[in-house]
């Protein structure tokens, strides 16, 4: 019997829901995140780990407002799964922490609620 992958269903959901272009919208999702990575944390035996509010920021940053970036969409439609990835790529290009990058992705679900 083959099971069936809560993870390739999460990924589909990610692709298919997209975000408000309103920019009320996105400045209320930008605070929400701002606020969850402020509050929000995953602890481990070897501490707590936290999502850095310049995280958030740079992810907004690249989705909304950087035109060289691979995640940009501007004013158009954004899908969870472009904006997930931005955070992914922010995390995994951190040269600084090499131990907490899954923990900090761990974290980026529950900015979207997934």
């Amino acid at each position: 019997m083959e099971q069936v992958s809560t993870f390739e269903k999460q990924i589909t959901h990610m692709k298919a829901t997209y975000l408000s272009t309103d920019i009320d919208d996105r400045h209320q999702l930008l605070g929400r995140q701002v606020e969850k990575s402020l509050i929000e944390e995953h602890r481990t035996i070897a501490g707590k780990v936290k999502l850095a509010t310049s995280t958030v920021i740079k992810a907004y940053e690249d989705v909304y407002y950087d035109t060289t970036s691979s995640y940009y969409v501007g004013d158009n439609p954004c899908s969870i799964f472009n904006y997930y990835q931005a955070f992914t790529e922010i995390i995994r290009d951190d040269k600084k922490d090499i131990l907490n990058k899954f923990e900090k992705t761990l974290l980026v679900n529950s900015l979207f609620d997934l």
